[in-house]
C-alpha cells in the first residue's frame, strides 16, 4: 500500500462541532487551534482486494482526559503514541469494503470516487462524492448497544472503549 497524509490546523470551535456527537473533544495543538488529518490509501495487494481509501481525522482526547499543556504537552502525546484518533468520514471506491469496514470494523465508510497520485517528487489525493454521504449504520455487533464508530477510534493502535450513542 502506498499513503499520503496532510495535517491541517483548524479552528477547534468549529472541529469540535463537527465531532460533537462522539464524545470526545478535540485535542488543541495551539489553543484554539485542533489539527484536522486527510489520509488517502491506495491498496493493492491485501486481503480486500484493489481498492483506494481516504479520511477525515482528528487527534482526540477521551472524556475526563486532562488536556495536554498547549504545543509542547500536546505534540508529546502525539509522538508518544498516547493521543486518540477519531475517524469522521473514510470514503472507499468498492462497495466490497464499505460494508466491511462499517459492519465488521465499525468505520464511516462510504462509497465515493477516490484518485490518487504518487509521482517521483510529488504526491495528489482527491475524492469526489456526487451527493452527501448519509452517516454510516451504527455497526452491528452481537450483545452490544449502539455505539459510535467503535473500531473507528484507536489509540496506540487499539481501540479504545465505545462511547453510548446518544439516547
Amino acid at each position: 500500500a502506498s499513503m499520503l497524509m496532510n495535517a491541517y490546523l483548524v479552528d477547534a470551535k468549529v472541529a469540535q462541532e463537527i465531532i460533537s456527537d462522539s464524545g470526545f473533544r478535540v485535542l488543541e495543538l495551539y489553543p484554539g487551534k485542533a489539527l484536522l488529518q486527510l489520509l488517502f490509501v491506495d491498496y493493492r495487494d491485501n486481503e480486500l482486494g484493489d481498492y483506494n481509501e481516504g479520511a477525515i481525522i482528528f487527534p482526540v482526547i477521551t472524556p475526563g482526559e486532562r488536556k495536554p499543556f498547549p504545543f509542547f504537552g500536546a505534540l508529546k502525546r502525539m509522538i508518544s503514541g498516547s493521543v486518540g484518533n477519531f475517524v469522521y468520514r473514510m470514503p472507499v471506491d468498492q462497495a466490497f469494503t464499505t460494508h466491511a469496514g462499517r459492519f465488521i470494523w465499525g468505520f464511516p465508510k462510504w462509497v465515493s470516487r477516490i484518485d490518487i497520485e504518487f509521482g517521483d517528487k510529488r504526491a495528489h489525493g482527491s475524492w469526489c462524492t456526487a451527493s452527501r454521504p448519509k452517516p454510516a449504520a451504527q455497526p452491528l455487533r452481537r450483545n452490544s448497544a449502539p455505539h459510535h464508530w467503535q473500531s473507528a477510534i484507536t489509540k496506540r493502535g487499539k481501540p479504545m472503549a465505545p462511547v453510548p450513542a446518544a439516547a
